[in-house]
Order: structure tokens, then sequence, then C-alpha cells
């Protein structure tokens, strides 16, 4: 009996022993969470989303606390960063509100396909078969994991296959546009009020053979005689736009009418 009780009684005193040193070890050694951080959580709107870099609201609010900016909060918006700035005493951080947009008209009818997917509705997935399904290997697979992504509801697929972003409800996170296996998302500036729907680099020749509404490159957005010089320039087979305000686009705005795919589009 007694060679039982013994390891016993051993076992309850390291029992005892460790449990003592595990309560001075919390009371000598626990840091003391700056209570700003709870503050600056609460005012956060919580998605968790990741779009601040950060793996959640609560993480950013550390950060933040460390000295991280206050503006990076997409769906809190300018709102959540003066707050969080009077808060902490520090000068409001403004940056440009984003909006995403889709650089792809190549839906049902309009781009060729080069077989049909039957397989797990996942772009990044069907990514991985031939390029996915499209001919064009920049366009939009249209499968959906840019809807199944967004925290906030703002993508829906329509009709033709391809997203439709509603722009109130987007906030400019980016998620989707990190998601997306062939970046035919983009952020821009809520500002923009032009831009290009068309991913692709190939040659002209190439862009004809698969889709009715790609870049040809026929240059004529670039030509000065319909839109001034270095507000259009070519790159990569593709035009980019190069202006900034929003009286500039006045200027470009020809651009929709001249293009002979109509592949610029105009926000409303």
């Amino acid at each position: 009996m007694s060679e039982i009780l013994i390891p016993s009684l051993s076992l309850s005193g390291l029992g005892a022993f460790f449990s003592i040193i595990l309560i001075l070890a919390n009371r000598f050694l626990k840091v003391e969470e700056d209570e700003r951080i709870k503050i600056i959580e609460n005012i956060l709107p919580g998605a968790n989303c990741g779009a601040c870099g950060y793996p959640g609201c609560s993480s950013y609010a550390e950060a933040i606390v460390k000295g991280a900016p206050t503006n990076l909060c997409a769906p809190g918006g300018e709102e959540v960063s003066k707050a969080i700035s009077e808060i902490l005493g520090r000068k409001q951080e403004v940056s440009e509100k984003k909006v995403c947009v889709l650089l792809c008209q190549g839906g049902k009818g309009v781009a060729i396909d080069k077989y049909e997917y039957k397989g797990i509705r996942d772009c990044r997935v069907a990514a991985l078969l031939q390029g996915g399904p499209k001919l064009c290997s920049f366009g939009c697979i249209g499968l959906g994991t840019c809807e199944d992504v967004c925290p906030f509801n703002a993508i829906k697929i329509g009709d033709n296959g391809l997203p439709v972003i509603d722009e109130e409800k987007c906030t400019g996170c980016g998620i989707c546009v990190r998601n997306c296996p062939r970046n035919v998302l983009k952020l821009i500036n809520r500002n923009q009020k032009i831009y290009l729907a068309c991913n692709s680099h190939d040659s002209g020749k190439e862009v004809r053979e698969y889709c009715k509404k790609g870049c040809f490159t026929c240059k004529i957005c670039i030509n000065p005689k319909i839109v001034p010089e270095g507000k259009i320039v070519m790159k990569d087979n593709l035009p980019e736009i190069e202006v900034d305000e929003i009286e500039d686009y006045n200027e470009i705005r020809i651009v929709l009418e001249k293009c002979p795919a109509k592949c610029y589009v105009e926000r409303e």
C-alpha cells in the first residue's frame, strides 16, 4: 500500500509546486495590455477581412497603437480613421477611396472557350487545368471565386458569366483581387471614371481570334489627333490611362466611342 501511496503523494506535490509557479509567473510576469487596443478594436468594423495587411481587427488595433497608419481599414474608411486618430491624438491620415473593377468583357458569346469545364466551381482550381477553359489566357474564368471570398456581398456572377460589382457595397478591401488567378480584378480610385476593361497582353491578331471585345492594339486611343498626347500610353500591348483628375477624363472620353472593340468602360 505504501508503495502506491508514496508515488501518488509525490505527483500531488509536484502538481501543487508547479501550480504555485504558474500563479507566481502570472502575477509577476504578466504583461499589461494597452487599454487603447481594445478601444480601437471596438471602433474597427470587425470584418477581419485582412485588407489592412494584418490577420484581423485585433492585430491591426495593436499595430496602430504601436505606430501603424490609421487609414488601412478599407471597410471603415475615413470615418474610422478619423475616430482612431482623435483617440491617439494623431493627425488624420487620408487615403484615396478605392473600388474594384473588372478588366474583362469576355463573357458568354463574346469570348471563345477551348473546352467545357465541369470540375470544382473555383477559378483557382480551373486555372490549373490547361490554364482554364477560355482560349484567352488573360480573361475572367467566371466561376465565382471572387463572389465567394467577398466579405461584403458586393460581387455576383451575372447571366453572361462575369462578375458584377456593386460599387455601393464594395469597400475596396482587395480580397477578391488577391484571390483572382487571372488578375482581372483591379482596385482603382473612385474618382477614376473611365478604365480599360481588357487584360490581354497578346498580339492584336491573337485577341481577334478569341474575343469580340478584347483590345487588339489598334492604337486609336493613343493617337494625339484623338486624345491629347500622354493621356493614354501603350504598355505591353495594352493602353494605360495616365490621368488622375476628374477634369482630365473629359479629355479622353472620346475613346468610349472611338474604340472599335468598345474596350473602354465609363463608370456611372
